[in-house]
C-alpha cells in the first residue's frame, strides 16, 4: 500500500446480543474508489455480511423516497462527483429521511473537499480538520455501536508502518453525542451520533470500510477485517433499534470549555494602539492602559462587549497616546476585577513619523498551528513588529466556523502568544487562509474568510466598504502597504487593460497609487502573500499572471519618481532576493520570505536572471531594519532561521533607491 496503509486491529470478540425476530433491514450505499487506499472499498459487502439487503444509492432519488432503513456514504466519497451531485440535488432529503426513522451514516471524508458536513439539520454541526491521529478510546463502550467489539485492547491496535487510525478528525461539533474519541478528555471525536426526529445521524473518522481492492483481494490485515465486521454488525443491530424506537436516547456531548485567546497587540503607531482579546465567555470587559513608568493616576479605560455573533472577539482602539512611550495594559471584567494583567502586557508606541528612527520588523509567510521557535527568535532579534504575509495559518476553507477555529489555534501557539502580547501585529492573507490553494476572488463563500480575518486581527482598516483587507501602516522611516492579492483577483477587467483580468481591483488600484504618491517615508514596502515574478509551476497565483497590472504599477512608480520602493512576497517555501535593474529609475528589489514551517519546495527554487540570493531553508523569516538616524538612511534585509543562523543578507541605502534627479 502507498502512503496510507490499512489498519491492523488486534482481534477482539464480536458479540451480537440476540434480538426479537424482525424483518431484514435494507441499506442504500454510495462508495468511491479513492487513491489514498489504492481504490479499496468494502461497505456494501460488509453491510450484506452483517445482514442488510443492500442497494446502490440511486443518483436521481432523494433519501426520503427510498425504501431503505439506512443510507451510508463510504469513506472519501466526497472526492468524487457522484456524491457531490447527489448532495447538491438531494442533500436536504437526508434530514427528512432521518426524521422518519432512518439512519444516515458517513464514514471519514477528505476535509479539503468537505470540512463541514453540509447536510446536517440546524442544531447539529460537524467540522472536520486535516489531523490524522492514532489513539482511539471508547467513550461509551456499552453503546450499541461499540458494544461487543470496540474494547480498549482492540482500539490500541498496531498499523502497518506509522499510519493513523482516525483520518480527518472532527475538530468542532454541536448537538452530537461522542461515542469514540482520539483523546480524553474529549478533543477529537472519532465516532458520534445525533438524533433527529425518530432517526439518527452517525458520523465517523474511521476508515473501516476500506478492506477489499477492486480485484476483490483483501487489502487490510485479517485483524482489520475482524474490526470492520464488528463495526458493521453493530451498525445493523443499531439500525434495528432505531427503526423499532428502542435506541438509547442521545445526550449531546458539549465541547470542552474553550480557553481564552490572547491578548494580542495589533496596529500601533505614534499615538494610537489596538489591543485584541477573545475571552472564554460572553459579556462586558474593560481594557485599562497606562504609561509603564507612571505611578498613580487614572488609567485610560475602554469598554467592549464579547458577543457570540463576532465569536467573542474584542478589539479596543486607544487614541491620544504619547509617541515613543512604553505602555502597560490589563484586561478586566466589567466590575474592574483583573482578567489578564501580566508583565508581558506592554508595548511601545512609535516615534513621530518624521523623526529619525531605527525600526526593525519581521516578515514571514507559511506557518502551521504548531509550536515553533521562530516566534521567539523574532523577539530575540529585536523585531518591534510582525507582518504576516499569508498562509498564516493554513485553513483551506471559507466556512466561517472552520476559519474561526484555525485562527484561534494559530493565536494559541505558545511562542506566538508570548510574542504578540507585547509586539504589534499586521497581516494580509494568501490562498490557504483566504480559502483554497491557488484561489482567486471568484471563490464561493469568501465572505466567511473575510469575516474571520477581520474578527481575529486588530488593524485600523480592512479594505474599503466591506471589500478586501488591504491596509497600510507607518513605522519610522518605513511605510508598509499590505496588498490584498486574492479578494479582487479575476472579479472583473483590470483598470489598466480592460481586456485582461484584474488582480487588485479598481478601488485597491487607486488606493495604492494614492498611498505611494502621498507617502513621505524613506522606504516604502509593497507586500503581498504571493511573489512578484513567475513561480514557474502549474499554478497561476503570482504577479507574472497579472503582469499587465504589475508593470503598470512599476511604470507609475517610475513616472512619479517615487523613491525607496521595495517588494516583499512569500508563498513559495523558498527564500529569495531578486534585483530588477533600473526598473523604476533605480534597482527594484524583491525580498521573498518563506516558509516559517518545516516544509520547503526545492522545485520552486528556480533560476531567474535577476536572482541574487536563494535558499530552500525551513523556519525562516525576513528581518527588515530601516535606520534614518544615518545619512543616507539604510535598509538591511536579513533572512534568519529559527535557530538564529543567518541565511543571507542585502544591504541598501536611500541613495541606491532614488530615481535620477
Amino acid at each position: 500500500m502507498d502512503r496510507r496503509t490499512f489498519l491492523g486491529v488486534a482481534a477482539g470478540s464480536l458479540v451480537a446480543p440476540s434480538l426479537a425476530p424482525r424483518r431484514r433491514l435494507r441499506a442504500a450505499v454510495l462508495e468511491f474508489e479513492d487513491r489514498w487506499t489504492n481504490r479499496a472499498t468494502g461497505a456494501a459487502r460488509l453491510l450484506r455480511d452483517a445482514g442488510f439487503e443492500v442497494v446502490d444509492l440511486p443518483a436521481d432519488v432523494p433519501a426520503d423516497r427510498l425504501d431503505v432503513d439506512l443510507l451510508l456514504f463510504g469513506s472519501f466519497v466526497n472526492n468524487g462527483d457522484p456524491y457531490r451531485q447527489w448532495i447538491a440535488a438531494h442533500g436536504a432529503s437526508l434530514a427528512r429521511f432521518a426524521a422518519a426513522g432512518g439512519v444516515v451514516v458517513q464514514m471519514t471524508q477528505s476535509d479539503q473537499y468537505e470540512d463541514r458536513v453540509p447536510w446536517l439539520p440546524e442544531g447539529i454541526e460537524i467540522v472536520r480538520g486535516n489531523r490524522d491521529l492514532s489513539d482511539l478510546v471508547p467513550v461509551r463502550p456499552t453503546h450499541p455501536l461499540l458494544e461487543g467489539w470496540a474494547t480498549a485492547d482492540v482500539l490500541r491496535y498496531q498499523t502497518q508502518g506509522d499510519e493513523p487510525r482516525s483520518w480527518e478528525v472532527i475538530e468542532s461539533w454541536k448537538g452530537v453525542a461522542v461515542l469514540m474519541a482520539s483523546e480524553l478528555p474529549i478533543r477529537y471525536p472519532a465516532l458520534v451520533e445525533a438524533a433527529h426526529g425518530r432517526g439518527r445521524f452517525v458520523i465517523s473518522t474511521l476508515w473501516l470500510d476500506k478492506v477489499w481492492l477492486p480485484d476483490r483481494s483483501q487489502a487490510a490485515p485479517q485483524s482489520a477485517l475482524l474490526a470492520a465486521r464488528g463495526f458493521f454488525t453493530a451498525l445493523e443491530r443499531y439500525a434495528g433499534l432505531v427503526r423499532a424506537g428502542r435506541a438509547p436516547d442521545v445526550v449531546p456531548t458539549p465541547m470542552a470549555g474553550e480557553a481564552p485567546v490572547g491578548p494580542m497587540v495589533g496596529h500601533v503607531d505614534d499615538t494610537t494602539a489596538f489591543v485584541w482579546y477573545r475571552p472564554d465567555h460572553d459579556g462586558d470587559l474593560q481594557l485599562a492602559m497606562w504609561p509603564a513608568v507612571a505611578s498613580g493616576g487614572e488609567p485610560i479605560v475602554r469598554r467592549g462587549r464579547a458577543e457570540e455573533v463576532h465569536d467573542r472577539c474584542l478589539s479596543w482602539r486607544v487614541d491620544g497616546l504619547v509617541p515613543d512611550t512604553e505602555y502597560r495594559y490589563a484586561i478586566r471584567n466589567a466590575d474592574g476585577s483583573p482578567l489578564v494583567d501580566t508583565a508581558a502586557c506592554r508595548f511601545r508606541t512609535a516615534a513621530p513619523s518624521e523623526q529619525p528612527a531605527r525600526v526593525a520588523l519581521a516578515f514571514g509567510s507559511c506557518a502551521h498551528t504548531e509550536p515553533n521557535a521562530i516566534w521567539t527568535r523574532m523577539r530575540d532579534e529585536g523585531c518591534e513588529g510582525v507582518v504576516l504575509l499569508g498562509d498564516t495559518p493554513y485553513i483551506d476553507s471559507t466556512d466561517l466556523a472552520k476559519q474561526r477555529l484555525e485562527h484561534r489555534r494559530f493565536l494559541q501557539i505558545p511562542e506566538l502568544a508570548a510574542l504578540v502580547s507585547g509586539t504589534p501585529v499586521w497581516a494580509t492573507w494568501d490562498d490557504h487562509d483566504f480559502g483554497q490553494n491557488d484561489s482567486d476572488g471568484r471563490l464561493p463563500g469568501k465572505e466567511g474568510s473575510r469575516q474571520a480575518f477581520v474578527e481575529y486581527r486588530a488593524l485600523p482598516s480592512f479594505g474599503e466598504d466591506g471589500q478586501g483587507i488591504y491596509t497600510s501602516f507607518r513605522r519610522g522611516p518605513l511605510e508598509v502597504f499590505l496588498l490584498d492579492a486574492r479578494w479582487f483577483a479575476r472579479t472583473g477587467p483590470s483598470p489598466v487593460a480592460t481586456d485582461l483580468p484584474t488582480l487588485l481591483g479598481p478601488r485597491q488600484w487607486d488606493w495604492i497609487r494614492r498611498g505611494l504618491q502621498q507617502s513621505t517615508a524613506t522606504f516604502k514596502v509593497l507586500a503581498t502573500g504571493m511573489i512578484w515574478d513567475d513561480k514557474q509551476n502549474s499554478e497561476s497565483d503570482d504577479w507574472q499572471t497579472y503582469a499587465h497590472e504589475r508593470d503598470a504599477l512599476f511604470d507609475f512608480v517610475a513616472a512619479q519618481k517615487i523613491p525607496g520602493v521595495v517588494l516583499v512576497g512569500g508563498d513559495v517555501h523558498v527564500s529569495r532576493a531578486l534585483r530588477y535593474e533600473r526598473r523604476v529609475g533605480y534597482d527594484l528589489w524583491q525580498f521573498v520570505s518563506s516558509p516559517m514551517h518545516d516544509s520547503v519546495i526545492e522545485s520552486l527554487n528556480v533560476p531567474h536572471p535577476s536572482l541574487v540570493h536563494s535558499a530552500a531553508e525551513k523556519r525562516v523569516f525576513l528581518r527588515l531594519c530601516a535606520d534614518s538616524t544615518r545619512d543616507p538612511a539604510t535598509l538591511v534585509a536579513t533572512w534568519i532561521r529559527a535557530d538564529g543562523a543567518l541565511v543571507f543578507e542585502v544591504r541598501l541605502d536611500a541613495r541606491e533607491l532614488s530615481p535620477p534627479a
